[in-house]
């Protein structure tokens, strides 16, 4: 290793007192007065002198080989130009103790290298290649939002993101794996059914459950009625025209036991505000254990039809105003609750009965126009298609853009004309493609 290290010692040098020698030998002109731009040839003759002689070779120093570089020919190798440019700023070459060029030499060449490259970027500008950046599960529910008027709450059809030093919107750090790209393939059509519509989607159950340690004493909302108590407010956004079942279950304790069951109650449960009934919860104290019979919520329910599009239930109980006499139970300190009684969840199931797909906001955003007759479906096809691509592209589209989705768009009504004609329905086409 000395030996090695020695050898380059020597070698630096031997060249060092071979630079002096050449520039001694070197025109005045050269050595007093900086270079003109347009002075390649000089400048040349000047990387032979101080940098070549290290940066040349087989084996060149830290890598780089300056040989092939020639300043009239600023436009190639432009990596090893940038690179050499930031060493000469901050005066790190030649390294300390080699010979270098007098300071208004030094200046020139680092002038004309830059104002060359400079030239160069904006006669031909290049901001490099854009990394491939997915969209992270806030941004995919956004564009969504924006792209197809729908609101979707992405995290429960989307596994959380990748973080990194506390984003997760890095590009680097959003990977796409081949199961999450299934995953975002799935949720696309998901999404999609529940944008235009599903006449023919099978009953689902979504439950929205309230925490157990929330204390419900006095209304929760501003969206449930004043003079209520406890419950809870939540938005569903229903799919289709049809009937739907919306049940109330009241709270539980650790053990699954009923809670609240000591007095008699009255449930007020509303859809967009309008009640759908009042309910009478039955004083039953000895009714606390749950798989014991009818449960004493099974009647907290109501069927009813509903149009597609989101709307607010809500459901409480009417505040008691009076208080009977006796002893106030007081909690000791030793024994603080943590479930409390009250609504525990609202649940809703359906559709049943569908009546049709129904005008939601995500429809009439999509169906610019709607085909009376087979010979108007292929042109609504492709302004409906152009309506959604200019969006999605925030761009205008050409013929080429929206070819791929009409060509989509045929192969999709091929599918439901065979799997029309394998049940033996004969539907017309017109009303296919509107479903």
């Amino acid at each position: 290793m000395n030996r090695t290290r020695a050898l380059t010692s020597l070698s630096m040098v031997l060249l060092g007192g071979a630079a002096f020698a050449v520039a001694a030998l070197m025109p005045a002109t050269l050595r007093a007065q900086p270079a003109t731009p347009t002075d390649a040839a000089n400048y040349k003759q000047l990387m032979q002198m101080y940098c070549v002689g290290c940066h040349s070779g087989p084996t060149p120093f830290a890598g780089l080989n300056l040989e092939p570089l020639d300043p009239a020919k600023l436009n190639e190798n432009g990596v090893i130009w940038e690179k050499m440019i930031r060493k000469l700023r901050d005066k790190q070459m030649p390294p300390a103790g080699m010979p270098r060029p007098d300071d208004a030499t030094y200046e020139a060449f680092f002038k004309f290298l830059e104002s060359g490259r400079d030239r160069l970027a904006q006669a031909n500008p290049n901001p490099g290649r854009t990394t491939l950046n997915r969209l992270n599960r806030t941004e995919y529910a956004n564009t969504i939002r924006d792209l197809l008027a729908l609101n979707i709450d992405v995290r429960d059809l989307l596994p959380g993101d990748d973080t990194g030093y506390g984003f997760d919107n890095i590009g680097d750090v959003l990977s796409v794996s081949p199961v999450l790209l299934e995953k975002y393939l799935l949720t696309a059509g998901k999404i999609a059914r529940a944008a235009v519509g599903d006449p023919n989607m099978q009953p689902t159950v979504e439950a929205f459950e309230v925490s157990h340690g929330l204390k419900q004493r006095d209304r929760m909302d501003e969206a449930l009625p004043v003079g209520s108590r406890g419950g809870a407010a939540v938005k569903h956004r229903f799919p289709v025209d049809g009937e739907y079942e919306i049940s109330v279950n009241i709270s539980r304790g650790r053990a699954e036991n009923y809670l609240g069951l000591g007095r008699e109650r009255q449930l007020d449960l509303r859809l967009d505000d309008q009640r759908l009934g009042l309910y009478t919860l039955a004083r039953n104290p000895g009714r606390s254990s749950l798989g014991s019979g009818t449960p004493p919520d099974a009647h907290l329910k109501a069927r009813l039809v509903v149009k597609a599009g989101t709307h607010e239930i809500g459901a409480s109980f009417l505040k008691d105003t009076i208080v009977r006499e006796g002893i106030i139970d007081r909690v000791r300190e030793d024994a603080v609750p943590t479930y409390f009684e009250g609504i525990g969840a609202i649940t809703v199931t359906g559709p049943y009965n569908v009546q049709g797909p129904g005008a939601t906001a995500s429809r009439e955003r999509i169906f610019s126009c709607l085909p009376k007759a087979a010979s108007e479906e292929q042109a609504c096809a492709e302004q409906i298609l152009k309506t959604v691509a200019k969006r999605a592209y925030r761009r205008p589209v050409t013929e080429d853009d929206v070819k791929p989705f009409v060509e989509l768009y045929q192969q999709g009504c091929s599918i439901l004309s065979l799997e029309q004609a394998e049940k033996g329905e004969s539907k017309p086409r017109t009303k296919l493609v509107t479903e």
